[in-house]
């Protein structure tokens, strides 16, 4: 069975970034829950309640999140790994891969967390220099964090998923504590 691994992070963490360098390092598929959703959010008739909430920068109801997720994982072939990108970011999110990924022959082995502080966090988006890298944005990007993401963090914790790596470090450092990570659990 091939690996199902996520990022978690906060905001700026470099979640994107050290999944798409996973996924080439080796020669898994990257899989970014907000990519698709910018797409989704493109096509005739989607919720506008969706798009609103994404233009935001808030939260995606978890169902919706869910269901597209699975659509783009069941086009993938089953013997190719998976990083997992902004997805989990809620408890119930948890609960659905644990109760869907068995149905595509697969299941989720491992939640990497990318730890860095609000300050850290802060001084990163005032370099990323996005568009939605707003004050006001961050602000209630961190407060779904500390609401949303802090449970889902806990509950992969207590589900013996969670490992933990320090994200304050280039992209190349975090990566290999990343990869470190993945060999010691024998999923790389």
């Amino acid at each position: 069975m091939a690996p199902v691994v996520a990022i978690m992070g906060p905001i700026g963490s470099g979640k994107s970034v050290q999944a798409r360098i996973l996924a080439e390092e080796l020669g898994w598929q990257a899989v970014s829950t907000g990519s698709i959703l910018r797409e989704h959010i493109k096509e005739p008739g989607i919720d506008p309640a969706v798009v609103a909430a994404l233009n935001a920068g808030h939260l995606v109801p978890s169902p919706y999140v869910h269901k597209v997720l699975l659509e783009k994982l069941r086009q993938l072939p089953a013997d190719t790994g998976i990083v997992l990108d902004g997805s989990p970011r809620k408890p119930g999110e948890v609960h659905h891969l644990n109760e869907d990924l068995p149905a595509l022959g697969r299941k989720l082995n491992l939640v990497i967390l990318l730890k860095l502080s609000r300050e850290q966090v802060e001084q990163r988006l005032a370099k990323r220099g996005r568009h939605d890298d707003q004050p006001e944005t961050i602000k209630v990007r961190w407060a779904e964090y500390e609401r949303d993401t802090l449970p889902t963090i806990e509950l992969c914790r207590q589900q013996g998923l969670l490992r933990e790596v320090d994200a304050d470090a280039e992209p190349a450092v975090v990566q290999q504590r990343i990869l470190e990570v993945l060999h010691a659990e024998h999923l790389a």
